[in-house]
């Protein structure tokens, strides 16, 4: 099939992480590699709010975006090239539910 760029995730709310465990937002297909391009979190929130983003479970060793501070009312974006592999997951927690709202785009590579 080829390379795909596409939006891999969002736009989403994210979660807490009150909720016990980071939210699952994206799991690379089977035979499939992603190259995420493009992070962009909008915080619409009157306070600042921070976000953690990581590659499979959350632990200081995977961490994308260690809690990272998006201003109130403001935008963080983020450009790069993250490859992933088959089956690898995105997973993410704000400092806060339903504040933060995350969009990452790539390219699934078959």
């Amino acid at each position: 099939m080829g390379d795909v760029a596409k939006r891999l995730v969002g736009p989403t709310l994210i979660t807490a992480i009150t909720s016990g465990t980071a939210q699952t937002l994206y799991t690379v297909a089977a035979s499939t590699k992603t190259i995420v391009r493009d992070i962009l979190v909008a915080n619409n929130d009157s306070v600042d709010r921070a976000i953690t983003l990581s590659i499979g479970a959350d632990a200081v060793g995977t961490r994308l975006l260690p809690a990272i501070v998006v201003p109130a009312n403001g935008v963080l974006s983020r450009t790069g090239s993250i490859v992933l592999e088959a089956t690898e997951t995105l997973r993410s927690f704000g400092s806060v539910a339903s504040q933060l709202t995350l969009t990452i785009s790539g390219v699934e590579i078959t």
